[in-house]
């Protein structure tokens, strides 16, 4: 039974889920994109931090290509949220939305294929487990237990759990991060939801980002 969710269970997915809500009143695309993962307790959890640290980087991951090289987005992030027994992997754009579909072909591209292929350079996995570390410290500094992500585990699953995990983001290698991508971010495992008007096909001119 689920922890958080009690006596609910749901349907396992075999295909991408994609939902598109158009509002003509708005002016800019907002797209969550993403995967399903499993919880707190699960030792694939610490990867999965990681890889959210190193794509939200503005040096390696998404906004480095998207919006300081390319400026086709207003913003990009993406975090790895958790509960006991369930988790989710989501990545956040605004953007225009004539740049819709490039986006969201590239971040397809990035995510599904290219996190495959090979592991993140040495150095940017060495800085992102760096700053973890850092925004971690900052934040049981200025808000304790009630924390995200690092209040829950220390509330809900006890210090050492909490030392476990932090010890296991130190540890972790390119290869160990490559193996993760490979594991969870399948195509047929993507999950995909925009809110935005109508967009409109994009010109010839318009490409996708290269790396």
């Amino acid at each position: 039974d689920s922890f958080e969710l009690q006596n609910i269970e749901e349907p396992p997915q075999r295909a991408a889920r994609v939902r598109h809500t158009s509002d003509e009143s708005l002016t800019t695309t907002k797209m969550i994109l993403g995967f399903r993962t499993p919880g707190a307790n699960h030792p694939d959890t610490a990867a999965l931090l990681l890889w959210a640290q190193l794509l939200a980087s503005k040096s390696y991951g998404l906004p480095a290509v998207l919006q300081e090289r390319h400026n086709l987005v207003t913003t990009v992030d993406a975090t790895h949220t958790f509960m006991k027994d369930h988790g989710t992997f989501t990545v956040t754009v605004e953007c225009h939305p004539q740049h819709q579909k490039a986006v969201r072909d590239w971040l397809f591209w990035k995510l599904t294929k290219s996190t495959h292929q090979e592991p993140p350079p040495d150095n940017h996995v060495h800085r992102s487990i760096a700053s973890y570390s850092m925004k971690q410290a900052l934040e049981w500094e200025t808000c304790g237990e009630h924390a995200s992500g690092l209040g829950f585990l220390v509330g809900r699953m006890g210090l050492e759990a909490t030392r476990d995990l932090n010890n296991h983001i130190q540890s972790l290698a390119p290869a160990d991060l490559q193996a993760i991508a490979l594991k969870y971010f399948q195509a047929n495992a993507w999950v995909e939801a925009s809110l935005g008007p109508s967009a409109k096909q994009p010109t010839n001119e318009q490409k996708q980002p290269n790396q």
